[in-house]
């Protein structure tokens, strides 16, 4: 019995990984995506990028950070709004945050019509990690 319980534990263990896993790789390239759109966008992103980034912000199994982003980036109009630069500086300075969400919440922030050329610099470093 006791082998039973360690082999289903283990068996377990394993899926919460490889389920963690998954989540991580979605996270990473829905980060990378996000830097895409943000690196792209002139003054306010377009219908298809809004529309993908609608569909990251309705997305129950995407962070809570990465669906403010997508939502910042969403709502652009030449620059963020006041309740969203709100919500993107508490990302920001969150130390807890990973570093490259710390990036772009940082970037959206200062977004002006479009990124800056330090701000596009980090966009590409986001993208090419």
């Amino acid at each position: 019995m006791k082998i039973h319980h360690s082999l289903l534990l283990i068996i377990f263990i394993s899926l919460a990984s490889m389920t963690s896993g998954q989540a991580g790789e979605l996270q990473n390239s829905t980060m990378k995506r996000i830097a895409e759109i943000a690196l792209s966008t002139n003054h306010f992103p377009s219908d298809s990028d809004k529309a993908e980034l609608k569909t990251i912000m309705n997305n129950k199994n995407m962070g809570d950070s990465l669906r403010i982003i997508a939502h910042a980036l969403h709502n652009i109009q030449h620059s963020v709004n006041s309740t969203d630069k709100k919500a993107l500086n508490k990302i920001a300075n969150d130390p807890a945050a990973q570093p490259d969400i710390k990036q772009l919440a940082k970037i959206l922030g200062n977004f002006n019509h479009n990124p800056s050329a330090e701000d596009a610099k980090t966009l590409k470093k986001i993208i090419d990690a």
